[in-house]
């Protein structure tokens, strides 16, 4: 298709139409930012110079070009975009003496990119909203399961599904893109809190343990009660706090140190938490040994509540607690006044793991995503 026109000189300007399917290599390392170039070289097979001669046609190719996987046209709505080409001139000399012949040729070279707001709203902007859906997570009351669960696992899943799409649209290459690794960032991050959660659950469980075994201590304290059941087993433990590492059930068992107030097990437990706390042979028990002790039973105080505890047991600020004095307050359990400023160190460690991933994780996040960028301009930035 096309047409012919003869000026006064006699020289015939044809315009013809061609419908050309060309295939460029393609470099994906930068995607979505990438840009690629497509070289075409047009030549007459048949004609010389002498013959047909190629010319830019007037004014030329001054404008860029918005287009999709379809071909249409529209500025704004689809993501590819072909730059005002590059036109080079050229005449090429071919055989030699008298056969001598010259050939015209044009090389356009085409560079195409992205349009850069498609990507951001489909791609970026989407998958840092899921992230931040996940870090959601963290403000949720630790022990709300049903919720922490959701929270965590379908981020995950809408990540994949992303990763999938994209893979889909996609040519197979062999090597990761820079949207492929940002995504995988987000998956990572994402996979995170399910990891985290997981670990949080085994935490409580400890917890719950400790706070049985805190339970059970202090049914035993009550059995004990006032007056000579109490006295018999404080002497009892006096005896054999010298031979904590030999004593176990098969010697409670045995023993009559404890009287007959007390069954196997409850001596065992009493003994166990005793030994614990104290330390000598009279198990005196100093308020950095309690303050380290409690957490054990899942009672997180700090030092000033610690040595209010022993205010309300009636201990003065340069006596340890005794033995007797230890059972009662397992008996009582009295409670400190709250405080304010209570360091992460004095929380259980469920909550602490709480509070430093819900401190952490955006922090991480931001910096992987930085150092991401940081690369990516090293990479393409000239030599």
């Amino acid at each position: 298709m096309g047409s012919s026109v003869i000026n006064k000189s006699g020289h015939v300007m044809m315009v013809v139409l061609f419908r050309l399917e060309i295939h460029c290599a393609m470099d994906f390392h930068h995607l979505p930012f990438d840009r690629q170039q497509c070289p075409i070289r047009l030549s007459s097979f048949q004609y010389n110079a002498s013959f047909v001669r190629l010319v830019q046609a007037p004014g030329g190719i001054n404008e860029s070009i918005s287009f999709g996987a379809n071909g249409m046209t529209g500025v704004g709505k689809h993501p590819w975009v072909i730059d005002t080409p590059e036109v080079l001139q050229r005449s090429q000399v071919f055989g030699t003496g008298s056969n001598l012949q010259i050939w015209d040729t044009q090389d356009f070279t085409l560079w195409v990119h992205r349009e850069s707001p498609y990507n951001f709203r489909k791609d970026f902007l989407n998958s840092v909203l899921i992230v931040l859906m996940s870090w959601s997570g963290f403000f949720i009351l630790r022990t709300a399961s049903p919720a922490r669960v959701t929270l965590a696992v379908i981020p995950v899943l809408t990540m994949l599904n992303h990763l999938n799409s994209v893979a889909k649209l996609t040519p197979p290459i062999p090597y990761f893109t820079f949207l492929d690794v940002f995504l995988l960032i987000c998956l990572t991050f994402c996979f995170l809190c399910v990891v985290e959660y997981g670990f949080l659950h085994h935490l409580l469980r400890r917890e719950a343990a400790c706070e049985r075994r805190l339970a059970i201590l202090r049914t035993v304290a009550k059995e004990l009660g006032e007056g000579e059941g109490l006295e018999v087993a404080v002497e009892g433990l006096k005896c054999i706090g010298s031979e904590a590492s030999s004593y176990s059930r098969d010697t409670a068992s045995d023993d009559d140190h404890f009287g007959g107030s007390l069954t196997m097990l409850q001596k065992e437990a009493l003994f166990s938490a005793c030994a614990n706390f104290g330390s000598g042979r009279h198990l005196a028990i100093t308020r950095e040994m309690l303050h380290k002790r409690l957490r054990q039973y899942c009672c997180y105080y700090t030092p000033a509540q610690v040595s209010e505890l022993f205010l309300l047991m009636g201990i003065s600020e340069e006596r340890d607690m005794s033995l007797s004095t230890f059972i009662s307050f397992l008996r009582k359990f009295p409670k400190p006044t709250p405080v304010m400023n209570q360091t992460l160190r004095d929380t259980s460690p469920s909550l602490r793991l709480d509070i430093i991933m819900r401190a952490g994780f955006l922090g991480s996040f931001v910096l992987a995503i930085m150092i991401m960028f940081l690369v990516w301009a090293a990479a393409i930035a000239p030599t």
